[in-house]
This record gives C-alpha cells, structure tokens and sequence, in this order.
C-alpha cells in the first residue's frame, strides 16, 4: 500500500480516537470556597456613644485549573474599646496527591495583625512559604479540609461551602 493510500486511512483513525477520547471536566476542587460570618451588626459603646467595628471571620480558598490557589483569612474581634484584625492572604501552587491529599506551596502569604488598643503589637511581614499537606474531602458542595502533621495526626479540620457565582 502507498503513503497516498494509507493517508485517508490513518486520518480517519485520528478523528476516531479523537472522538473516543474522554472528555474531562474539571475536578471538583476547583473553584472558590468560602467560611465564616461577619456580622452586619457594628458594636455601640453606651458610655462612649461611640460605634465599633463588627466581629467575624471570613476564610476562603481558590484552587484554580492551572494549579495556583489563593486563601484569605480574616479575624476580626471588637471587646469595649478595643479591635483586633488578623488578616493573611496566601498566593502559591497546589498539587493533588494521593487519596484525597493537597499539597500547597505558598510563594507569598503577607500577614497584617492590628490592636487598636495596643499599637506596639501591631505587625505586619510576609509568612512562612512552607509546603503543607492536607485531607480533603469533598460531599456535593461542601469541602472538609483537615491540615496533617508528623505522623499522620490531624491539627484541626475546617469546612467550606462551594462559593456560587451570581
């Protein structure tokens, strides 16, 4: 058989493989996810007749198709007089390991710690850029994220809600 013959042939082997190729959808970590609650409520001092900042917390991961992934972490807490705002936002690379394992390399992740009572702790710098593994279980649109330490021992777990664009 010649080039010219097998040509047609080879070509409509390609579309056919092509066609039999699975099509992927994206996995389902990628996307934002989302925990906390700040409250609407401002704190109003009785004595003072002054109005205070809200309390809350507000977490939330973005893992992206091509393999980087954002969070931010937000605390904040008014008592009397006084706020304290703890906020971090951590920017790196994610990889999926073994069952349920994801692994985040941070390359930047500045921090920003406020007491409006006392100024002196006050800080601010760039955070620790070390790798970390994590179990993550995913039911519908709810994500479990547990952080993993020296043999295996979990240190704390957190859920996430799937974050819906509107």
């Amino acid at each position: 058989m010649s080039v010219r013959q097998l040509l047609p042939i080879l070509s409509g082997s390609l579309l056919l493989l092509q066609a039999a190729a699975p099509t992927h959808s994206p996995p389902p970590l990628i996307g934002r996810w989302t925990n906390g609650q700040l409250s609407p409520v401002q704190y109003r001092d009785a004595y003072h007749g002054s109005s205070r900042p809200p309390s809350g917390d507000y977490f939330a991961y973005e893992f992206r198709p091509d393999g980087t992934y954002s969070y931010v972490g937000m605390l904040q807490l008014t008592m009397k007089n006084c706020t304290t705002l703890v906020f971090t936002e951590e920017n790196g690379v994610y990889e999926v390991g073994g069952p349920g394992q994801i692994a985040l390399r941070p390359r930047t992740s500045p921090f920003h710690m406020v007491n409006s009572c006392s100024p002196g702790s006050n800080r601010e710098g760039e955070g620790r850029h070390s790798k970390r593994t994590l179990r993550f279980a995913i039911k519908g649109d709810s994500l479990t994220l547990t952080s993993i330490t020296f043999y295996a021992v979990s240190t704390g777990t957190q859920a996430f809600e799937r974050e819906r664009r509107q």
